[in-house]
């Protein structure tokens, strides 16, 4: 916010010269012009006043009983209690997040409540680009699959520490929705890719919420490769079972784990994996069964 006397505007003698100056002021992110009063003005002049209006920047009259120095530590009580009150919201936002992570579909129901928080679109994906969680639902029409799957796995090609801001097209090709899009996994391993509607820079509270978010997602998508991996193992077991003929066991062994067995006669095929396999192609498979809700 820009405080003046107005001492120089005797030079700025015409409209085009007040909008010029007024652009200039806006161009450096000002965010509102004061102009004293009864100093070198009686009155704000009026083609700041026009150029003000005109391209939008706030301007306000200082009074001449009210000093600079009362404008600015007023100024900074109001942003000092905006300060306060967005801490307290990512406060209360953070503990939000984090008890939902604690259901059952934690992920899913920390999704969502971010969603909410944010009051914007959250989405998890695969390393595919597969949208695993997504909310609000209501949201699904205004995104792009294809080019969240596209830059998904561009992302994953860059690594766990990959984050980038991007703008979608939308179904008549000009441009859509923004997103902003970060990376989930750790160094050698990136399970999928934390997606959000971009409304702008976040500011502090907003950071601090998408960076638990960030956090949870890790973990929950860590978990649930954990426990996929386990199956996996176990669906290795009874596959090892019926070939040894041990119906029973195979049987045993997948309760819980399959519908059903099939019943006698069995007949398996075993085929040898070809060699020179990237381990990023086995996460991607991995990935393709970790998404589902654990």
């Amino acid at each position: 916010m820009l405080l003046t006397t107005g001492a120089r505007f005797s030079d700025i003698a015409d409209q085009h010269a007040a909008d010029a100056y007024v652009q200039r002021l806006i161009d450096a992110d000002t965010t509102a012009l004061g102009i004293a009063v009864g100093l070198h003005w009686d009155r704000v002049p009026a083609t700041f006043v026009s150029a003000c209006d005109r391209l939008g920047l706030p301007l306000f009259r200082v009074p001449y009983d009210t000093s600079f120095i009362a404008v600015v530590q007023a100024a900074a009580r109001l942003l000092d209690t905006r300060l306060r009150e967005r801490d307290i919201w990512a406060l209360d936002s953070q503990r939000a997040v984090t008890n939902a992570s604690m259901h059952r579909n934690g992920l899913g129901a920390a999704i969502r409540e971010a969603a909410s928080r944010l009051g914007r679109w959250v989405g998890i994906t695969d390393r595919s680009g597969r949208l695993v969680e997504f909310a609000p639902q209501s949201a699904r029409k205004r995104i792009q699959p294809e080019w969240i799957r596209r830059e998904t796995r561009r992302l994953i090609e860059r690594g766990a520490s990959a984050g980038r801001i991007g703008t979608a097209p939308n179904t008549e090709g000009n441009d859509g929705p923004g997103m902003q899009m970060q990376a989930l996994g750790r160094e050698g391993r990136v399970l999928g890719v934390l997606v959000v509607e971009d409304h702008g820079a976040p500011d502090h509270a907003e950071r601090a919420l998408l960076g638990l978010v960030t956090a949870l997602a890790t973990i929950q998508l860590e978990h649930r490769a954990g426990l996929d991996s386990a199956a996996a193992t176990l669906r290795t077991a009874i596959v090892q079972a019926l070939i040894a003929q041990d119906l029973p066991l195979a049987e045993k062994l997948a309760s819980g784990v399959l519908a059903r067995v099939p019943r006698e006669p069995v007949v398996a095929l075993r085929l040898s994996p070809p060699t020179g396999i990237a381990s990023s192609f086995v996460q991607d498979l991995e990935s393709l069964d970790a998404g589902s809700p654990g």
